[in-house]
Order: structure tokens, then C-alpha cells, then sequence
């Protein structure tokens, strides 16, 4: 979708069905908007926010085989060191796992496949700093505390349909395109939310670095 028409048209077709998804969650899953949980949100909303756009771009830019692996390699590697810096016991297997992870980013990166988009030096820098973005968001969902549901992340999903729909709004006649694939852009934004909540669960239930 974010190739067929700008990011800006697309995120917020994301966003939205993102927080429609975390509305109908919350009378299941509740939500919990205590001080620590709102700054939580926030720094998750911050990072968020970069997150999405450097992440969709270089989607946009490149082969989404490429793009994909960098982020979610860098996404998981970082929280995985933070983790140990804080203490946390991790198994010889798990740190060998850790490692191969990152040997994966060289090798994934010389796949030939999406020809029509090749992998170039600015879609594998942005890339990356999707992939620290990420991780950012990743981090500051897992300092929210264990009894606040679902609040942080809808607190994360405003800040970020705030600054990406304020742009979209001022901004809409500087991006021409075609229209989004909108049934796309919305099955992207439940499954983000889903991946969201799975990982504040596993997270408050578990290591870090293994989650």
C-alpha cells in the first residue's frame, strides 16, 4: 500500500483501524491510565511516531524482504541488550540465538528477490533507523506497569494519529499518488495492534531479552 500511494495517505488508514481495534479490546482487556503508564505511552508514542514513517518508507523504497529483516533484527537485538545491561539472567542458547539473529542481516540482505525495488545505501539507512525507532517503542511499552492494560498503547496510537494526521491534513496537497489500498492499510493496522498487545503481555509475564 505505502508504494501504491504516499505513507502520509497510508498511515493514517493504519492508525485508525489500529485504535478502532484497541476500542473494542479494551472492555475485554481494560485499561489502566495511571501516571506511570501515561509516560509510558508517550515515550512508546515518541518513538512510535519515527518509527512508522522510517519503517513504511523504507518499505516503500526497497525489497520488503530486506527492509523487514533490518527492522525487526535491530527491533529485537536492542530491548535484548537492554535487557542484559539491566541484570536480567539470560541461557547460553539464548545468546547464541541472539547472535545468530544478527548474523541474519548480512545474509537476508543479499537476497535478489523484489527486483523492482532494489536495495539501495538509503533504503537500508533508513532501515536502520527504523529499526532503533522501533525498538524505542518496544522499550517504553515494557516500562509501562504490569496493571495498565491497554492504556499505553492507546496513548501511543493518539500521539501518533495527532502528529501524522496534523501532517497529512497541512501537507495534502504536496503528496500526490495514487489511493491507497485501504483494505491493506487496515489489515496492517489490526495486525500491528494485536502484535502490540501480544508483546505488553509477554512482556510484563517474562525476560525481556527472549520476548
Amino acid at each position: 500500500s505505502s508504494r501504491r500511494a504516499h505513507i502520509v495517505h497510508v498511515l493514517p488508514a493504519i492508525l485508525l483501524s489500529g485504535i478502532v481495534t484497541i476500542l473494542a479490546m479494551m472492555p475485554l482487556l481494560g485499561a489502566t491510565y495511571s501516571h506511570d503508564a501515561i509516560v509510558a505511552g508517550l515515550v512508546a508514542g515518541t518513538f512510535g511516531t519515527a518509527g512508522f514513517f522510517l519503517v513504511y518508507l523504507a518499505l516503500a523504497m526497497g525489497p520488503m524482504v530486506v527492509a523487514s529483516a533490518i527492522v525487526a533484527v535491530l527491533a529485537a537485538a536492542i530491548p535484548y541488550f537492554v535487557s542484559v545491561l539491566r541484570g536480567q539472567q539470560l541461557t547460553t542458547i539464548g545468546v547464541a540465538g541472539a547472535a545468530l539473529a544478527l548474523v541474519s542481516i548480512l545474509l537476508v540482505t543479499r537476497s535478489s528477490e523484489d527486483a523492482k525495488h532494489p536495495a539501495s545505501r538509503k533504503m537500508i539507512v533508513t532501515a536502520v533507523l527504523g529499526g532503533f525507532a522501533v525498538a524505542g517503542f518496544f522499550l517504553g511499552l515494557a516500562l509501562a506497569p504490569s496493571d495498565s492494560g491497554l492504556a499505553p498503547l492507546s496513548i501511543t496510537r493518539l500521539v501518533q494519529l495527532a502528529v501524522i494526521g496534523s501532517i497529512a491534513v497541512v501537507r495534502r496537497r504536496s503528496f500526490r499518488g495514487d489511493s491507497p489500498d485501504y483494505r491493506m492499510a487496515i489489515g496492517a493496522g489490526v495486525c500491528d495492534v494485536f502484535a502490540a498487545v501480544a508483546f505488553i503481555y509477554a512482556a510484563h509475564a517474562g525476560n525481556l531479552g527472549v520476548v
